[in-house]
């Protein structure tokens, strides 16, 4: 967490040295690591490439928890980053979603909701009447950022949902 709050291109560089070592790689709080990048408030460049190989190379071997955790944190370094970077990370994030298992779709919303793209918009309204409840919340959850006037109005309409956890988001 001292390294993320530094921000500074160094200690990026000492994260991403430390999060390609062997020793985090092998280490059972390995996603847990990497998410940290998440902290970091101006990622450079180099971290956001680190994270996008990350990213891929989790997919390439489908190593589930650290693909998802790799998301999640290509989200966040997303939202900080410019204008073009974070509009290819939501355009990856919204294409996997589509071709994400059922059981990953509303882990796959929550990584498009770290982008606060107002791009993801309407993938989150196309998820708002899924049958599944852990969906909804998912989109429910994601419509606080950015905070654009649809976003109200489709939050109002979630409120009398079915299930008490989406009326409670």
């Amino acid at each position: 967490d001292l390294l993320t709050s530094v921000n500074t291109p160094e200690a990026q560089k000492a994260i991403r040295q430390i999060l390609a070592s062997d020793t985090a790689k092998n280490d059972p709080r390995a996603t847990q690591l990497l998410q940290r990048v998440g902290f970091i408030d101006q990622p450079d460049k180099e971290t956001m490439t680190f994270m996008k190989d990350r990213y891929a190379n989790a997919k390439a071997t489908k190593n589930k928890n650290d693909r998802l955790a790799s998301a999640f944190t290509l989200g966040s370094v997303a939202s900080h980053s410019d204008k073009v970077e974070s509009r290819e990370v939501v355009e990856s994030l919204k294409k996997d979603l589509k071709e994400a298992p059922p059981e990953e779709t509303a882990l796959y919303l929550r990584a498009l909701a770290n982008t606060s793209s107002p791009m993801a918009f309407g993938t989150f309204q196309s998820y708002a009447t899924s049958a599944d409840p852990q969906v909804r919340v998912a989109v429910a959850d994601a419509l606080h950022e950015p905070p654009l006037p649809e976003s109200l109005e489709l939050l109002m309409s979630m409120v009398s949902d079915q299930d008490r956890d989406v009326q409670q988001k």
